[in-house]
């Protein structure tokens, strides 16, 4: 039998089919496949969630233990609407220390100490301001280096000790450095140097004193020898110099001090102070013992004049040296006096046109080395 059903019956039915019928297809096995079903309250996470550690839990006692943070109220901070340039130079334009900024409000009064470098004096402030009187300003303080001890130079015959020249002062700053050379002197030699040739200016005077000698002066020597005049016999203020008016007694004794040989062999004595005697056999021979007198014959002999009354002066000399004194005119020297000595005058003589003074110590002195009050 052959069941023939139209579109409107299929539908029919699809629509009154029983719908609680329960699914009569076989039961499926689900037996391996485990589900594990979230409970309701819980939603999905779309990631997983970080694990948790001890080290980013933070514990209820730690946070107890944290300070409390206080913000301070703020406070009126005034700006500030000045700078000032403080420039340290010398008078070369130089700096001399890092130059200073200092910043301020305008019309505020300046507080501060201006530098002092010891060997600098400050002779020029440009700019000066006691307070910020302008957004920009610049003061410019100069410095000179102080002046140094001046250094005397001195020229003296080292046989001698006469000055050749008159002394002169060398002049400079504090810490500079000074060279020195010997002054050339006609005639003469450079024998030796006392006093430094090279060094910085100090604030201490100095003294640099060069000693020559003739040139035409080969040896010089300090000898005691005893001679004795057989002839007429000139003398001189020194070898090759100017003749003196003085004559000697034959067969008198004469003590000899120095000799000098001369370039051409000449041979010369000096008999003391300034008298020398060239040696010629024929009218000196060398003795081997003193005469009772050698004194010079009475119209050699120098008159003194005594003072009825003692003058005072000073030692005119340069500042912190001192001058020779000697027993008698062109004698022995026998001491010395500094600088600005005061002392007392008693008498007067004049040997060979120079005037000397004779001390009330007994002792002589050349009339430019005096000054009297």
């Amino acid at each position: 039998m052959v069941l023939l059903l139209s579109f409107s019956d299929l539908v029919k039915r699809l629509i009154t089919r029983n719908p609680l019928r329960k699914n009569r297809h076989p039961k499926r096995n689900f037996d391996s496949v485990s589900v594990t079903t979230a409970p309701a309250s819980q939603s999905a996470a779309p990631f997983p969630e970080p694990a948790v550690t001890e080290r980013n839990v933070t514990k209820p006692e730690e946070v107890n233990r944290q300070k409390a943070i206080t913000i301070a109220p703020q406070k009126n901070i005034t700006r500030q609407n000045a700078l000032l340039l403080i420039v340290y130079q010398d008078i070369h334009n130089k700096l001399l220390f890092p130059s200073q900024i200092i910043s301020g409000q305008l019309g505020e009064k300046l507080r501060m100490q201006f530098k002092v470098f010891p060997d600098y004096n400050l002779v020029r402030i440009n700019g000066f301001t006691s307070y910020f009187a302008s957004r920009y300003g610049i003061i410019t303080l100069t410095y000179n280096k102080k002046d140094a001890g001046v250094i005397w130079i001195l020229c003296r015959d080292i046989d001698t000790n006469f000055f050749l020249s008159d002394p002169y002062l060398i002049r400079g700053k504090v810490k500079e450095p000074f060279e020195l050379y010997s002054p050339t002197l006609a005639g003469y030699n450079l024998i030796r140097v006392k006093g430094n040739l090279r060094g910085n200016f100090s604030y201490d005077q100095k003294f640099v004193t060069f000693y020559y000698r003739q040139s035409s002066w080969k040896d010089v020597r300090k000898v005691e020898n005893y001679l004795k005049i057989l002839g007429p016999l000139a003398s001189y203020e020194q070898p090759q110099g100017k003749e003196l008016n003085i004559s000697f007694a034959l067969n008198t004794v004469w003590r000899t001090f120095s000799s000098i040989t001369m370039e051409n062999g000449d041979l010369w004595y000096c008999l003391g102070g300034a008298i020398w005697i060239k040696f010629d056999p024929q009218k000196v021979v060398y003795s081997n013992k003193r005469a009772e007198s050698t004194l010079l014959p009475a119209k050699a002999s120098v008159e003194i004049n005594n003072f009825k009354e003692s003058r005072e002066a000073l030692v005119d000399f340069i500042p912190n040296g001192k001058v020779a004194a000697y027993d008698s005119p062109f004698g022995q020297k026998i001491g010395l006096f500094a600088d600005k000595t005061k002392v007392v005058v008693t008498a007067q003589a004049i040997n060979d046109g120079v005037t000397w003074f004779k001390l009330r110590q007994g002792a002589w002195i050349p009339r430019q080395y005096l000054k009297f009050l």
